[in-house]
């Protein structure tokens, strides 16, 4: 499995710190550094929503469930439940990326006729899914269609507020996944290599108050050169990634204990992260006001220290750097 490195910290404040951009533990480059996805629950692999034990796909006017036996089979249910998406969205006037007659032939050719898809992918002449389809599955990942994307962000606070208010039943820590895109390796791979198997990919968010929001990027797995019969093994990306980067460590995982989830929602709230930021309208206002139940009381983060320990870390900071002001100020007067 690829190389992963886990930290974990055991306070909200903490949590954000790490993933502060700034003196965190993924700084920024001269422009991003890292992607981040967050996730309800620590033990949660990498794994995309087609590739999920029971998630359903279309399949020959029926409902199946994923994952699908054969190579073939599972390429083909994604190539149907994509285009039930486009007709049921082109159904009610709703704009698609990319649109074009031919592109709606190109489609409509690849779940009636699919022989003509599979014969470019075994061929290593495209890749699944191809170039021209990742905007329209983009959008399709983004509204709860099963597809092969995974959802990032290239904010660390986004993807903290997706961890904090997704805690899994039973879990012991949330986690946020940080991916580096700025590594020379990965960038080889994700940027200059034609047959690249992982790629970054983004959606047109010109009519998608939500993709804007969440500062959304996609990340997908794509097959080439592949064997149509062989059968469709459903790893997470994260072993997936061994086929492209081998002992590479390009993924970092933060943990935090569940019990944190409350406090760390109302740290994010103070710099205007919630649920009426990251998913902007009504319903978005109406969320973040439910969210606050999950909060501590006032009178319970009192009783905790919380205060007490912030005032003294904002002190300690405070101290720190009127020390290395006045160190700097003593250099130059020499």
């Amino acid at each position: 499995m690829a190389l992963i490195n886990t930290e974990h910290v055991d306070t909200a404040l903490e949590f954000l710190r790490a993933l502060s951009p700034l003196d965190g533990f993924f700084p920024a480059d001269y422009r991003q550094a890292y992607i981040f996805r967050g996730v309800g629950s620590a033990d949660y692999r990498l794994v995309p929503s087609a590739f999920r034990d029971g998630a359903i796909l279309r399949w020959h006017q029926s409902s199946v469930e994923a994952p699908l036996s054969t190579l073939k089979d599972q390429i083909r249910a994604e190539a149907t439940t994509l285009w039930e998406f486009y007709l049921a969205a082109d159904r009610q006037g709703l704009r698609l990326p990319e649109d074009s007659q031919q592109f709606r032939e190109v489609l409509k050719e690849y779940v009636s006729v699919g022989d003509v898809l599979f014969a470019q992918i075994e061929s290593g002449k495209m890749p699944w899914p191809p170039d021209h389809l990742l905007s329209l599955t983009a959008l399709a990942q983004h509204y709860g269609v099963p597809t092969r994307l995974l959802d990032w962000t290239w904010s660390p606070y986004i993807a903290a507020y997706f961890a904090a208010s997704t805690v899994a039943r039973g879990a012991a820590s949330v986690c946020v996944w940080a991916f580096s895109v700025v590594n020379r390796e990965i960038q080889e791979l994700l940027i200059k290599r034609e047959d690249r198997r992982l790629q970054l990919v983004s959606a047109p968010a010109g009519d998608n108050e939500n993709l804007r929001a969440q500062r959304w990027v996609g990340l997908v797995y794509r097959h080439l050169a592949a064997n149509m019969q062989e059968p469709f093994i459903h790893r997470s990306y994260d072993e997936l990634a061994d086929d492209s980067f081998g002992s590479t460590p390009i993924f970092w995982k933060l943990t935090l204990p569940s019990h944190e989830a409350g406090e760390l929602l109302r740290l994010l709230s103070t710099l205007d992260v919630d649920s009426s930021t990251v998913f902007p309208g009504f319903n978005g206002a109406a969320k973040a006001v439910s969210e606050m139940s999950r909060w501590p009381s006032q009178k319970e983060w009192r009783s905790s220290g919380r205060p007490n320990l912030y005032w003294a870390q904002h002190e300690a900071l405070c101290e720190r750097q009127l020390r290395d002001r006045g160190a700097r100020r003593g250099s130059s007067d020499k």
